[in-house]
């Protein structure tokens, strides 16, 4: 007998006993599925805002270098020393990358994926991200969860 009410406590009825499991098994993958994918997203998300500051503060430092006016060909070496300058800004700002990712960060010399006029220094990050989370395909060629894009890009133009 229960001692608060006075009454007799009961099992269950026979035909309830495996609901909750059932319920559970058909539950927890989506469960599951809705927290991995929020993580992945997340870092996603993260790792995309990371080098759009990273490229801006490439091209902030890129073009506080001071305009070199001997040599040979002083454009070049300015140039050059932009790229330098803009390239350890964004390699500072990128710090926090765990080692194995750093790896997957390309800063092309070119920056041709963005819009730089003359008078301008365009800074373009890459971030690769084939293989930095486990994805899982989905049957009857539904793609793939979580989708990822192939790679990350981030663009900064400053004027010179």
């Amino acid at each position: 007998m229960n001692r608060f009410t006075g009454l007799r406590l009961t099992r269950p009825r026979s035909g309830q006993t495996g609901a909750s499991a059932v319920e559970f098994a058909f539950v927890f993958p989506i469960m599951l599925a809705v927290a991995y994918g929020g993580i992945v997203y997340a870092y996603i998300y993260v790792l995309q805002q990371s080098i759009n500051f990273a490229a801006q503060q490439g091209a902030q430092a890129a073009v506080s270098v001071v305009p070199i006016s001997t040599g040979t060909n002083p454009a070049a070496a300015t140039a050059s020393a932009q790229l330098a300058s803009a390239t350890a800004a964004i390699n500072n700002t990128l710090a926090w990358l765990p080692t194995s990712q750093k790896g997957r960060l390309s800063i092309p010399s070119n920056a041709a994926g963005c819009n730089a006029t003359s008078g301008t220094f365009a800074v373009q990050v890459n971030f690769n991200t084939a293989g930095l989370f486990a994805t899982f395909n989905l049957p009857d060629n539904l793609g793939s969860f979580p989708y990822m894009p192939a790679s990350l890009l981030a663009c900064a133009v400053a004027f010179t």
